[in-house]
């Protein structure tokens, strides 16, 4: 079981994030390939301003809503080794368009705003899990 988990659930490793972003192809700058950002794919910019209910902007080909834009989501993974601060993918509603590359990273050292929130997932049974780890 990865770090971090409970009973099967938790926030993803970044490696997890990042291949689930991108539908599981390499090379894609977006989740919805490499098409150039628009408000209507995407919760950025202050377009909105503020956070919008999942499920408001297309899902990418994994099904999975909100990849860029919206939240930044904290991944389980610590930015560096100096453990200043988790891992933020994604992006937010706040930041402009060149941050909603799928390998834009940042961190955050913790507190709350409106524009960082986190993804639960879960692990099943007889699946490989993608980790860090060594």
């Amino acid at each position: 079981m990865p770090q971090l988990m409970l009973n099967g659930w938790g926030k993803p490793a970044e490696k997890e994030w990042e291949w689930a972003s991108q539908t599981g192809l390499k090379n894609k700058e977006y989740p919805w390939a490499n098409q150039v950002p628009s408000s209507s794919r995407d919760n950025y910019g202050r377009n909105v301003g503020k956070p919008t209910a999942v499920g408001s902007y297309p899902a990418n080909g994994y099904g999975l809503y909100d990849m860029t834009g919206n939240v930044g989501e904290w991944c389980r993974d610590w930015y560096d080794s100096g453990k200043y601060g988790r891992v933020l993918r994604g992006s937010n509603w706040a930041y402009t368009s060149n941050r909603l590359r799928v390998a834009y990273r940042s961190y955050y050292p913790g507190g709350r705003a409106s524009c960082y929130g986190f993804r639960c997932v879960g692990v099943q049974e007889g699946l490989k899990v993608i980790s860090n780890r060594k």
